[in-house]
C-alpha cells in the first residue's frame, strides 16, 4: 500500500540550507539551465547578447537605496581596461537602477593598474 504524505513537491518545500558556497552556486545557477543544453538548445540558457555589461556594483545594503559605484572586470594575463571598456562602462552604468550620471567609475584588472582618469579606483588581482 502506498501512502501519500504531502501533495508538495520537495523542491518547493525547501527545509534545508547547502553550507558549501560552490555548491550552492551550482545549485542556483548552473544546474537550471543544464536541461536546455541537454536539449541541444544552449542559446536558451546563455541570455547573452554580447554588449558590454557592468560587472561590479557597490551599494549600501540589501536592498540597495543607494548605488556606491560601478566597475568592470577584466581578466587578461596582459593590459589594462582599454578606453573603449571604460567608454562603454560609461555608458552602461547610468541604466544601472539606482545609480546617477555622477556615480564613481572602479576598475579590476588581473595584469595593469587602470590609466583613465574617469576611473575613480583601480585594483589587480
Amino acid at each position: 500500500m502506498t501512502l501519500l504524505l504531502s501533495a508538495v513537491t520537495a523542491a518547493l518545500d525547501k527545509r534545508w540550507r547547502v553550507a558549501d558556497p560552490a555548491l550552492r552556486f551550482r545549485l542556483d545557477f548552473v544546474e537550471p539551465p543544464c536541461g536546455d543544453v541537454e536539449r541541444g538548445r544552449g542559446d536558451l540558457a546563455l541570455a547573452r547578447n554580447n554588449s558590454p555589461v557592468v560587472d561590479l556594483v557597490g551599494a549600501d545594503h540589501s536592498p540597495a537605496s543607494a548605488v556606491a559605484f560601478a566597475g568592470v572586470i577584466k581578466w587578461r594575463s596582459k593590459g589594462s581596461v582599454t578606453k573603449a571598456e571604460v567608454d562603454a562602462l560609461t555608458a552602461y552604468a547610468k541604466a544601472v537602477p539606482g545609480a546617477t550620471a555622477s556615480i564613481p567609475l572602479v576598475a579590476v584588472c588581473a595584469s595593469a593598474r587602470v590609466r583613465d582618469r574617469r576611473i575613480e579606483q583601480s585594483w589587480t588581482a
